[in-house]
C-alpha cells in the first residue's frame, strides 16, 4: 500500500502518485541511455542529480546495490559463457562496506576481480571510487552459485573453473 491507496497488480510507484519511480536498471539500459560507459572491466558514470533521493546530495544505498548489479552484469557479459541454458549464477550472500558517500556532480567508477573460486560457487568483488580521487567509496563482496533450472546447486565445469581462476590470479583488480 502506498499512502491510503492500495496498489493492484501490474501497478508501481509512478501510478500512485509517488514523486520516484523505482524500476530496475539493467546495464544495457544505462549505457543506451548514455549514463555509463563500459572501458574494458570498469564502468564509469557521472553521478547524477535524479540518482539520489529529493534534498540529498549522495547516492542512497539502494542506488549503490543497482550499480553493483550493473557490475555483475557487466562480468557476466565479458568473462562467463555457462555451459548450458538452463544454468545460472545466483546470489547466495551480498556483504557491502559503505566507506564513504557517493556525492551527486562527481565522477565515479566501479570495477570487480574475482576472488575465491570453489567447486559450485566464486565470489566476486566490486570496488565503487569517486574517479577524482580514486578513493574506494564502496567495497562489496557477491558470492554467487551455480543452480539448474530446479534451483539445486551445480558443479562449475572445468573451462569455466579454470577461466574464473585465471580472473582470480590474474586478472583485474581493484
Amino acid at each position: 500500500m502506498i499512502g491510503r491507496r492500495r496498489l493492484t497488480n501490474g501497478e508501481g510507484l509512478a501510478s500512485a502518485g509517488a514523486t520516484r519511480v523505482i524500476r530496475p536498471v539493467v546495464l544495457s539500459v544505462l549505457e543506451a541511455e548514455g549514463d555509463v560507459a563500459c572501458i574494458d572491466r570498469e564502468i564509469v558514470f557521472d553521478v547524477r542529480p535524479d540518482w539520489v533521493v529529493e534534498g540529498e546530495d549522495r547516492v542512497g544505498y539502494a542506488g549503490i546495490i543497482q550499480l553493483i548489479e550493473c557490475t555483475r552484469e557487466l562480468h557476466e557479459r565479458l568473462d562467463i559463457a555457462l555451459p548450458a541454458a538452463h544454468l545460472a549464477f545466483v546470489t547466495r550472500t551480498l556483504k557491502v562496506d559503505f566507506l564513504s558517500p557517493l556525492h551527486v556532480g562527481g565522477t565515479a567508477s566501479a570495477s570487480y576481480r574475482v576472488c575465491d573460486v570453489g567447486r559450485a560457487s566464486y565470489s566476486l568483488e566490486v570496488t565503487i571510487r569517486d574517479r577524482a580521487t580514486m578513493k574506494a567509496v564502496t567495497i562489496a563482496t557477491i558470492v554467487l552459485v551455480l543452480v539448474d533450472s530446479r534451483m539445486q546447486p551445480k558443479a562449475i565445469d572445468s573451462v569455466l573453473c579454470d577461466r574464473l581462476r585465471m580472473l582470480s590470479e590474474n586478472g583485474p583488480t581493484t
